[in-house]
């Protein structure tokens, strides 16, 4: 994971999806440029079995989450690179999971700077952990 510029804000999100239970949930996490944990949260979603359309979830969750937290300007990290660059398509989505794709880019608009980046599992872990208590601690 990199680190992001000073006055710019990274938010790593992670969906977790745990079949044994037919739960999921979803992650946040904000560091600023020296890494430190500015904000997190963690929250369950009922009836989403699909591994893109909960990251899908997950990258809506943390815009929403920069603009009630007035972060103005920020990164958004996924490990799922084909819901990144769904959304860093200029085209309208036409993919199964469309709207949520087209509610991010709408809502990405009400900050300074949103960008949307693809980074590797391992380099995310504090997020999956965050999901897997979401779902299992209520």
């Amino acid at each position: 994971m990199g680190t992001p510029p000073p006055r710019l804000v990274q938010s790593n999100v992670d969906g977790a999806i745990f079949k044994e239970t037919n739960k999921a949930g979803i992650d946040v996490v904000v560091r600023d440029s020296q890494r430190w944990v500015l904000a997190a949260l963690s929250e369950k979603v009922e009836g989403v079995q699909n591994a893109e359309v909960i990251e899908a979830f997950a990258i809506r969750r943390a815009v929403r989450f920069a603009i009630e937290t007035s972060f103005s300007c920020v990164i958004i990290e996924s490990n799922s690179l084909s819901v990144v660059k769904a959304i860093q398509d200029t085209a309208e989505s036409t993919c199964h999971m469309g709207h949520i794709i087209d509610d991010v880019k709408h809502l990405s608009m009400a900050v300074k700077s949103c960008e949307f980046h693809h980074t590797k599992r391992e380099a995310n872990q504090v997020a999956p952990t965050l999901a897997h208590n979401a779902v299992h601690l209520t």
